[in-house]
């Protein structure tokens, strides 16, 4: 973590806390008020280690893409589906971390919407190797964290451990550039990354290859029974 410091600045992270709003919304978990919001879907695996598409799995399971799909639901096949093997055998999306590949790809299109390099990230303090951090956290409701600065180039960063070794392939769980342009956030329970930005990121955001992104309301749920669809 040569390229990140824990940091005393508090006062950086003020804004989030007044704009958190709603129960179990999206604006529960990044903050409110942004003119967009995207969802990034966190890939399955593949026994070679290969991303699978949420899309992939639905198109496996007949069940329906839609922006508020959630995982638990588009892998339990329709009665004519699933014949084939599951195609995550490696296994499923991992909660509260975007893959390293997927970060590559949000970093990608995130440093093109801000006018700042300079970035605030926040660690949950509740994960094992982060024990003996000397971080300031910072309170927000129902978590603590562990607040760093650095470049945005840090957002790449797999290992946020004190130790620098045992904690692999973590994204960071919270993190803005000193614009406040846009903030992303990866909840620690949730399958999938929210961002608020600009409608111009959010567009970009979704055509983004790398990603698999849907547009979603601010007041849309985050909770595993928000899809209304796949039932």
């Amino acid at each position: 973590m040569n390229d990140v410091q824990p940091s005393k600045r508090l006062e950086e992270s003020d804004w989030i806390l007044p704009r958190l709003s709603g129960y179990h919304s999206v604006t529960s978990v990044v903050p409110d008020a942004f003119p967009a919001y995207v969802r990034i879907l966190h890939p399955a695996r593949s026994r070679s280690g290969a991303p699978i598409r949420w899309a992939q799995i639905a198109g496996w399971s007949g069940r329906v893409m839609h922006r508020l799909a959630e995982f638990h639901r588009i892998r339990n096949p329709l009665p004519a589906f699933g014949g084939e093997p599951e195609p995550w055998d490696e296994g499923e999306p991992e909660t509260g971390n975007l893959a390293p590949d997927s970060m590559r790809g949000l970093y990608a299109t995130l440093r093109d919407y801000t006018t700042s390099d300079a970035c605030w990230f926040c660690v949950w303090d509740g994960y094992s190797d982060m024990r003996g951090s000397t971080a300031p956290i910072v309170i927000l409701p129902g978590r603590g964290y562990f607040l760093f600065s650095g470049p945005l180039t840090a957002s790449m960063n797999t290992d946020w451990s004190p130790g620098g070794s045992m904690f692999a392939r973590q994204s960071p769980n919270l993190f803005w550039p000193q614009d406040r342009s846009w903030c992303v956030a990866s909840e620690i329970d949730l399958y999938a990354t929210f961002v608020g930005g600009s409608l111009a990121l959010a567009n970009a955001l979704v055509a983004n290859p790398a990603l698999e992104a849907w547009r979603i309301e601010p007041t849309d749920s985050v909770t595993s029974d928000g899809d209304g669809i796949n039932m």
